[in-house]
């Protein structure tokens, strides 16, 4: 199985690679694309390797798309429940994380991270130090937030991360290292 996340940005070099592999009906394969919203509504011009792709392997029924629905209100509240187990937080502090997540689960996690980063969210000998939040403190969208995370990392943290994420789940720092086109000093 081959996951391509955020695949509205993958290249026609990987899509043709895949492309190559997927023909071969023999090859026990799989491709899954993660999107953001609805694969019926990319843009063509902006992403035609991506769209040629998706056309190509539907019209020979070789493709199914499956829509995950936002988590329901229930369902986050349950989860935020879990990642700050006996905290004290009041109904609007849930409500303004529920309804800047629009159902998305990942931005609950993030948003509760850059909270805690930015010192808003405290675990303390006495429980969870816990200061109020309004709409305008959460970011408008998950690339934001994450964004928001990575930028209280310490300088060159950032480049790091980004680079390892090109490399994948598992290396050593020799290669990481030859990616970011760096030696460690002796």
């Amino acid at each position: 199985l081959v996951l391509i996340d955020n695949a509205a940005h993958a290249d026609r070099g990987t899509l043709d690679i895949l492309r190559v592999i997927l023909r071969d009906r023999k090859a026990a394969i799989g491709v899954l694309f993660a999107f953001k919203g609805d694969v019926r509504t990319i843009d063509a011009r902006s992403h035609a390797g991506l769209s040629d792709f998706i056309t190509e392997f539907e019209k020979q029924q070789r493709m199914d798309s499956l829509t995950l629905l936002p988590l329901q209100r229930e369902h986050l509240v349950e989860m935020i429940r879990l990642i700050l187990p006996g905290a004290e937080l009041t109904d609007a502090y849930i409500d303004t994380l529920v309804t800047a997540s629009k159902g998305s689960p990942l931005y609950v996690e993030e948003a509760i991270r850059a909270l805690v980063l930015q010192g808003r969210i405290r675990r303390t000998a006495a429980g969870w130090d816990i200061k109020p939040i309004s709409g305008t403190d959460m970011a408008g969208s998950l690339d934001a937030l994450i964004q928001s995370v990575l930028d209280k990392l310490p300088e060159g943290t950032g480049e790091v991360i980004t680079n390892a994420a090109v490399v994948g789940t598992q290396f050593d720092v020799s290669t990481l290292q030859e990616v970011m086109g760096k030696r460690e000093a002796a």
